[in-house]
C-alpha cells in the first residue's frame, strides 16, 4: 500500500518537474508573468455588483488576451494600454470606454478597431514588459496607436510590483528564490489565471469605496506641507524615464504612442479651489503609503491631488519632450463623483461614457479606420 503511494506520488513528481521544465521559463530570459497570467478565450457574465450601467455585466477576453477586438490583430488602430482602470473589469463590454470611443467613430462614419489591453495592477514597469512578452509575440499584431492611460498605479513608486509587472530581485536569498518561482513556475502563473478567473467582488467592499459625495466635508488644505519632490522626486524621475522608454517601443513595434494622465475619486473642483476628502481611508493605496517616512503618511484629498498633479505634469512633459500626442485629462475633465466611480481609481459605467467621450473629442480628427 505505502509502497503505491511513493511510488504515485513520485511519478506525480516528475511530471510535474517535467511539466515546469517545457512550459515553464526557467531557461530563457522571459518573465513568465505576461505569457501566463493573461485571461484568454474567456467569458463570464454576472450581475452588476456596482448597480451602475446594465443589469448584468459581460466581461470577456479573446484567445489574444485582448477586450473588445473585432477585427484582425493585423489592423488595430488604438491599442490601449494600462492597468485597471483601462481593463474595466465591472464594466460590460459594451460600456468601456473603448467601446465608447468605438461607437462614436460609427457614429460620425469610420469603422475604428479599439482593441483593450489593459491588465489588472499593471504599472508601466507591467506595460514595458508586454513588448518583449506579449505584443511581440503575437504574430501580425500591429496597431497605428498606442493609447497609454496610466498614472494612478505609479503613484510614489519607483520598483516594479512583485504581483503584477515584473519581479524584481533582493539582496536576501529567501525572497529571491520566491521571486524566482513567481517568475519562472507555470503553475504559479496557472494559479493566478484560476484565481482571477473567479475573483469576487474584492474592489467592491466598503473599505475601498470612497464616493466624495459622502464624505462631506471637505477640505481645502493639504496635511503634507514640505515640497513634493522631498516626498517622491526620485519616483518621479524614474517615472518619466519609463514614459520616455514606452515612446520608443511604441515607435519601434511600428506605432505612434498616446498619453493620458488619470486621476482619482478622492477629491474634487469646487469653486475654482481643489476640494478632498478629510481623512484618508486604507484603500489600494495602502501599502503604498505605508512606505513613506511616518511624517507623509496622514494624507487627505488635497495631499492626494498634488501627489497625482506632480506626476501627471511629469508625465506631460516626458511625453512632450518625445513628441508624442499629450492629453492631460486629470485638467480636461471634471466627473460626477457621486456616479462616475465606485471606488477611490475605479469608473463605472458612466465614468467610462465620459472617458471615451472626452478620447474621441480629443482623437477623433486621427486618420483611422477605412
Amino acid at each position: 500500500m505505502w509502497r503505491v503511494v511513493v511510488i504515485n506520488c513520485l511519478l506525480l513528481g516528475i511530471a510535474f518537474l517535467v511539466a515546469e521544465l517545457i512550459f515553464g521559463t526557467w531557461f530563457s530570459d522571459q518573465h513568465a508573468l505576461m505569457k501566463f497570467t493573461k485571461l484568454r478565450n474567456y467569458e463570464k457574465v454576472q450581475e452588476n455588483p456596482i448597480h451602475v450601467g446594465k443589469p448584468t455585466v459581460t466581461y470577456s477576453r479573446d484567445n489574444y488576451g485582448f477586450r473588445g477586438l473585432e477585427g484582425d490583430v493585423s489592423d488595430i488602430d488604438i491599442l490601449t494600454v494600462g492597468g485597471s482602470t483601462t481593463d474595466q473589469r465591472w464594466v460590460d463590454n459594451s460600456q468601456t470606454y473603448q467601446a465608447v470611443m468605438r461607437d462614436l467613430f460609427a457614429a460620425s462614419g469610420q469603422s475604428v478597431s479599439i482593441v483593450n489591453a489593459g491588465i489588472d495592477g499593471q504599472s508601466t514597469f507591467g506595460h514595458i514588459a508586454n513588448f518583449s512578452s506579449w505584443f511581440n509575440e503575437i504574430p501580425n499584431l500591429d496597431a497605428r496607436y498606442v493609447l497609454y492611460y496610466v498614472g494612478i498605479n505609479d503613484l510614489l513608486i519607483s520598483q516594479p510590483t512583485d504581483t503584477y509587472d515584473v519581479v524584481a530581485l533582493e539582496d536576501n536569498a529567501y525572497n529571491n528564490l520566491k521571486a524566482t518561482i513567481k517568475t519562472k513556475s507555470v503553475f504559479y502563473q496557472l494559479y493566478r489565471v484560476v484565481k482571477s478567473a473567479f475573483a469576487e467582488e474584492h474592489s467592491l467592499n466598503e473599505l475601498n469605496r470612497t464616493n466624495i459625495a459622502d464624505r462631506e466635508p471637505l477640505v481645502t488644505e493639504p496635511k503634507i506641507s514640505a515640497p513634493l519632490d522631498v516626498v517622491f522626486g526620485p519616483s518621479l524621475e524614474s517615472y518619466t524615464d519609463r514614459i520616455s522608454e514606452l515612446a520608443k517601443l511604441t515607435r519601434d513595434f511600428g506605432a505612434e504612442p498616446i498619453f493620458v494622465t488619470q486621476r482619482s475619486a478622492r477629491w474634487t473642483r469646487r469653486n475654482g479651489q481643489i476640494a478632498g476628502i478629510a481623512e484618508y481611508q486604507p484603500d489600494f493605496f495602502e501599502l503604498v503609503r505605508q512606505q513613506l517616512p511616518k511624517e507623509y503618511q496622514n494624507l487627505n484629498g488635497v495631499d492626494f491631488y498634488r501627489f497625482e498633479r506632480a506626476l501627471a505634469d511629469a508625465q506631460m512633459a516626458a511625453c512632450e519632450n518625445v513628441d508624442a500626442i499629450c492629453l492631460d485629462l486629470m485638467a480636461e475633465i471634471d466627473f460626477d463623483l457621486a456616479s462616475d466611480f465606485y471606488d477611490p481609481i475605479h469608473t463605472s459605467a458612466t465614468g467610462s461614457q465620459a472617458i471615451g467621450e472626452y478620447l474621441y473629442s480629443r482623437l477623433g480628427n486621427l486618420e483611422l479606420g477605412d
